[in-house]
């Protein structure tokens, strides 16, 4: 690994991943197995679980990377110079492209 790898590390890259991963099993376990309270999440039992699983690690992966990395080098100062209503749109149309990417996975 040379300095450069190391700092991309440092600056939350895995932690992101990891929290999107996180968040990929909070909902596949709420999703799997319901809860009474909200009808649009009904028990979807019985399921592989360890095809379950891999499922749900690959949707946080393939979610948390691509956000870490466009974070990553969206925060560079040539970028941040540029208008506030730049830097908005063109976040929101690579997150959104992200998003749609990531769940047609």
């Amino acid at each position: 690994m040379n300095k450069r790898d190391i700092h991309i590390f440092s600056n939350g890259f895995l932690l992101t991943v990891l929290i999107w991963v996180f968040a990929a099993f909070l909902f596949g376990f709420i999703r799997a197995w319901g809860n009474e309270s909200l009808p649009a999440f009904e028990r979807i039992l019985p399921f592989e679980f360890s095809r379950f699983i891999l499922q749900l690690t690959i949707l946080g992966l393939a979610t948390g990377i691509p956000f870490s990395i466009i974070d990553y080098l969206l925060d560079r100062r040539w970028f941040q110079k540029q208008k506030y209503w730049h830097i908005i749109l063109i976040k929101t149309i690579i997150q959104v492209l992200i998003a749609v990417f990531s769940v047609s996975i």
